[in-house]
């Protein structure tokens, strides 16, 4: 379960779901082909890809980019909040994430 959730939450990607008649795996797209490629699985499984999305809004982000070399997202769940990291492992268990700096 908490693969789907951070393949769903952490994907910058989108799914043109209004398209009822086309396969799912035939889905127009937008974004990184990897995270359409986990999309379209979670979609072909039968996952409610929006649903997750809605459930659990990102709240916060630090993009990535190619210095960091790491993406995070925090989002809301239920009464508490989970913060989802990919990247680079190497940057990620080097530095400290947050240092002491505020998320808005």
């Amino acid at each position: 379960m908490f693969v789907e959730f951070a393949a769903l939450t952490l994907s910058l990607s989108t799914l043109y779901l209004f398209q009822t008649d086309v396969p799912v795996m035939e889905l127009k797209c937008i974004g990184d082909a990897t995270e359409v490629a986990l999309l379209r699985c979670m979609k072909a499984l039968g996952i409610d890809v929006e649903g997750w999305r809605e459930q659990c809004p990102k709240v916060a982000e630090i993009p990535f980019n190619s210095v960091n070399k790491y993406q995070v997202s925090i989002h809301k769940s239920n009464e508490s909040h989970i913060l989802l990291m990919k990247g680079a492992p190497g940057k990620r268990l080097k530095e400290p994430l947050l240092d002491n700096r505020t998320i808005s």
